[in-house]
């Protein structure tokens, strides 16, 4: 009889982290930063954290607590990275499904940047 053992979910999302990390070439620190960083490590990290989620069913709010984010990020790293998913179209550009406002659109949405004081400190 063998004795099967699961791994946790903080072990499957760096797994998904390493992954992504290893195919992007961003460097595994980084996607697991507790900073944003630069557009292409938070685009990794948002494709680690779809990856947990999505490919490894990990709930949204384990997911989080593995990445240092809230829950809200990895649903926001969802939406963002699900629609990479469809093929380009005739001009380059996805195609946006009918149930999906615009970029930017909605209540809220401005088009201000949301930027981190550097006296910020994580609780």
């Amino acid at each position: 009889m063998h004795t099967q053992i699961s791994p946790t979910v903080p072990e499957l999302c760096h797994m998904a982290a390493r992954l992504v990390a290893d195919e992007t070439g961003v460097p595994l620190s980084e996607v697991l930063h507790a900073c944003r960083l630069a557009r292409p490590v938070s685009a990794t990290r948002a494709l680690a954290m779809y990856l947990a989620h999505v490919g490894l069913g990990v709930p949204m709010s384990a997911v989080g607590r593995a990445f240092g984010r809230h829950r809200s990020t990895v649903a926001h790293a969802c939406r963002t990275v699900a629609p990479r998913d469809r093929p380009l179209g005739p001009q380059g550009v996805r195609a946006r499904g009918a149930d999906e406002p615009r970029a930017g659109a909605g209540p809220g949405r401005g088009g201000a940047s949301c930027r981190v004081s550097a006296d910020w400190e994580r609780v």
